[in-house]
């Protein structure tokens, strides 16, 4: 399997399908996450990690947008639909990945998730908080 492949069949399983036995059979021990909470650095902190944001967006869909790979490397866009349980808002950003998979298994990965645009269309922050926060 090719890594794009690889990371297709990742976000299909382990997001969309909510497969716990894939992220257990698929992330190295150890793996170096960056851009997510630390814990998620192995498969019972990740499976945590997944079910909370499933919790907080529980028709939640990931699909690939983009996707480039170099060797065992592969790199990307994701967008993010659903539905925020807590304002019944809809929810619509993205979120770019490099990941490095060796044998069939994700050894590293680094993620930049739009998460302000998330918490502005669940009303979590106003629309204008970027812009408070950077001129005050």
């Amino acid at each position: 399997m090719t890594p794009t492949q690889f990371l297709e069949a990742w976000m299909e399983n382990v997001w969309n399908k909510r497969s716990t036995q894939f992220i257990y059979d698929h992330l190295a021990q150890p793996c170096s996450i960056e851009g997510l909470p630390e814990s998620t650095q192995n498969p019972a902190g990740f499976a945590a990690f997944r079910d909370n944001l499933i919790a907080a967006i529980p028709d939640m869909q990931v699909t690939i947008e983009e996707a480039v790979e170099n060797g065992e490397k592969v790199a990307g866009v994701c967008r993010v639909t659903g539905t925020h349980s807590a304002s019944e808002r809809k929810v619509d950003f993205c979120f770019g990945y490099t990941a490095q998979v060796q044998n069939d298994q994700i050894v590293s990965a680094r993620n930049v998730v739009d998460f302000l645009t998330m918490l502005q269309q669940t009303e979590s922050i106003s629309q204008d908080s970027l812009e408070k926060a950077l001129t005050s």
